[in-house]
């Protein structure tokens, strides 16, 4: 869904073409001036150093590790005849909730080992910023995903029973997805001054490498997830509306736990990478000039004051101007992109929810 950056340009260094570009020397004449031979541009912020400069070549885009599928259960959960009201999440068509049940799902593929919630009578209800304490010094999020032992409905019971037993009320929460046949699982909270929150706290897999992170979750779909940049935590908050796709944003960088928060991360995202494939193409236009200054300066001899030398200078000049911009360019995007975070796949238009609290 989401593409980043190809890898982009590094800038060779400046060079005098020895035996290529010289000067006619005679009384007076002035010292030779070297031509730069510039070939790419990094995305990364470059690091200021006296030409001639060699900027170092920016790592390649990760390569995407295949998410397992989950298998929340091996048999659906009975629809109650009636559903009771739930004061922060009302029953509808497609969000059933339900009190003091165990979960009739599986919390690992075999079927035999199911969900057990472990509730505290005494628990109440966080604000916003007490849950977000709480989830970042919960170290559930730090586990491996591990199909078909340790799946989303495994993380999620693991959560939910941290949280009930810091005190805190918690929900299990399952979901089927429009045209999925498999579902996924994470929990929900209710706080006192932002109302409804999905959390999702996934779990990683893969191998790291770099400054950049293979991030699994257990997913409905078995398309890739990708991160632009590294990943804080794989804790996130879930966006859960019926009929709309399940949105997640990492935890760090959520501005609130409502929907249209995410829509409007979601335009922001948006507008980032236009900027980043307008960067991309003004990158692109750049190499090819590049190319073409070289491939024109080979073999030359230019004499100093002449239209030719002239020609040359501006030109080098020219390049010089646009690679500062592209240089500055980069530096602003790199700093848009680490402030949205890492970017999650969302899993799917969601079609039924079941709360067990």
């Amino acid at each position: 869904m989401r593409k980043l950056a190809i890898p982009l340009i590094t800038f060779l260094t400046l060079a005098l073409l020895v035996g290529t570009i010289g000067y006619i020397v005679g009384a007076g004449a002035p010292a030779p001036v070297a031509v730069p031979v510039l070939t790419s541009m990094p995305t990364t912020t470059p690091v200021p150093t006296p030409e001639p400069t060699l900027v170092s070549e920016l790592s390649s885009e990760p390569t995407p590790t295949t998410i397992p599928i989950a298998t929340p259960t091996p048999t659906p959960p009975p629809t109650p005849a009636s559903t009771p009201e739930i004061r922060q999440e009302p029953a509808s068509n497609n969000v059933f909730v339900h009190y003091g049940e165990q979960p009739p799902y599986a919390r690992t593929e075999a079927g035999y080992d199911r969900v057990q919630l472990i509730n505290n009578e005494n628990a109440t209800d966080p604000t916003w910023q007490q849950l977000k304490s709480f989830l970042i010094a919960d170290k559930t999020d730090e586990k491996d995903y591990v199909l078909g032992t340790f799946m989303c409905g495994a993380f999620a019971e693991e959560l939910h029973n941290n949280a009930e037993a810091a005190g805190i009320r918690a929900a299990w929460v399952t979901m089927d997805f429009k045209g999925e046949s498999e579902g996924h699982a994470l929990n929900a909270f209710y706080t006192a001054d932002g109302g409804l929150v999905y959390i999702d706290c996934g779990g990683k897999t893969g191998p790291q490498a770099g400054n950049t992170q293979s991030v699994g979750l257990a997913s409905a779909s078995p398309e890739d997830l990708r991160v632009y940049g590294e990943a804080n935590s794989w804790d996130k908050v879930a966006y859960v509306v019926g009929g709309e796709e399940l949105g997640l944003v990492s935890l760090d960088v959520a501005s609130c736990p409502q929907y249209v928060c995410y829509e409007d991360y979601e335009q922001k995202e948006i507008s980032f990478e236009a900027a980043l494939g307008d960067y991309n193409q003004k990158a692109e236009d750049y190499n090819s000039e590049v190319a073409a200054f070289n491939e024109w300066v080979a073999g030359k001899v230019f004499v100093e004051g002449t239209s030719e030398a002239e020609t040359a200078h501006q030109w080098s000049d020219e390049l010089r101007q646009e690679k500062d911009k592209l240089t500055a360019l980069a530096e602003t995007l790199d700093k848009e992109g680490k402030s949205l975070g890492a970017f999650w796949q969302p899993l799917g238009v969601v079609s039924r929810v079941e709360i067990y609290w």
